[in-house]
């Protein structure tokens, strides 16, 4: 919410402006709460904390399955492996499609196939690029890589199930939440790969969300968000997730996690698994 929203609630709730968050309202405006709560969800300095939830006493449960990946639990810690840099090895799901692409043309065609052939296929981005296209008719794309000109969701609520979403790229604030077959994450220039030291970095001037950098400064806490932005992205497609990388050196890091879709694509086990769809 606004910021100017949030102190409204805060007051007619009957906290300080500043002293209540999202939790202390659902806590003060009913009487009994079942909380979902991911840490690994938490993509800006808005979200509720972990810590919030330490100044209440709720039962604690933890949950050990999912039902919305093909891969599983497996695939899911394969990813939080790959982004907490304690991956050691190339891991391959054979009954979920996840694949590393060099060619934003080629992602983009594929996601295209899928949706003809199975639907609910839809290209998601970080957020590195501005969103021009909002509210000014005269400008058509937004996001631009080797001449292929994209444009941001031109709606914001149920962006997943509007009639030109197949043709968009959605962000976090769109995606969070839905379910896909296919997601094909295009990952800006904003998160990157320092070689030298071997550590994840964040070009904090290519982040263009200004919600979702507001007020940090601390750049280790800006990188735990972009990360997860990331986590959420590449876990939305119950059937498979394409990713195409901007970063050179972030995409060497992850070619030896995951399949290159053109070394893949010519195999006869691809060819199979394309088929049988």
């Amino acid at each position: 919410m606004g910021m100017g929203a949030f102190d409204k609630v805060n007051v007619k709730l009957g906290f300080s402006k500043y002293e209540g968050n999202q939790l202390d309202w659902i806590m003060k405006s009913s009487q009994h709460q079942i909380l979902f709560y991911d840490r690994n969800q938490s993509v800006k300095p808005s979200d509720i904390r972990a810590t919030d939830f330490d100044r209440y006493s709720f039962n604690n449960h933890m949950l050990f399955s999912q039902m919305r990946v093909q891969g599983g639990a497996d695939y899911l810690k394969y990813i939080k492996n790959i982004f907490d840099s304690t991956s050691q090895h190339k891991e391959k799901f054979y009954d979920y499609d996840f694949l590393l692409f060099e060619n934003i043309h080629e992602m983009i065609n594929a996601i295209r196939k899928r949706e003809n052939e199975v639907g609910l296929s839809r290209v998601v981005a970080g957020y590195a690029w501005a969103w021009e296209t909002k509210g000014n008719n005269s400008l058509d794309y937004d996001i631009e890589i080797d001449g292929l000109r994209l444009k941001w969701n031109s709606v914001t609520k149920d962006w997943l199930n509007s009639e030109n979403s197949v043709n968009e790229v959605g962000c976090i604030h769109t995606i969070q939440g839905y379910d896909l077959n296919y997601t094909g994450v295009i990952i800006g220039p904003e998160f990157i790969v320092d070689w030298e030291s071997m550590e994840f970095r964040v070009d904090k001037e290519q982040y263009k969300d200004i919600s979702g950098k507001r007020g940090v400064e601390n750049e280790g806490e800006l990188l735990a968000y972009i990360k997860n932005i990331y986590k959420t992205l590449m876990t939305r497609g119950i059937m498979g997730t394409y990713i195409y990388v901007s970063d050179s050196g972030l995409r060497r890091y992850l070619e030896q996690y995951i399949y290159k879709w053109s070394a893949y694509a010519s195999c006869f086990f691809c060819n199979f698994f394309y088929s049988r769809t």
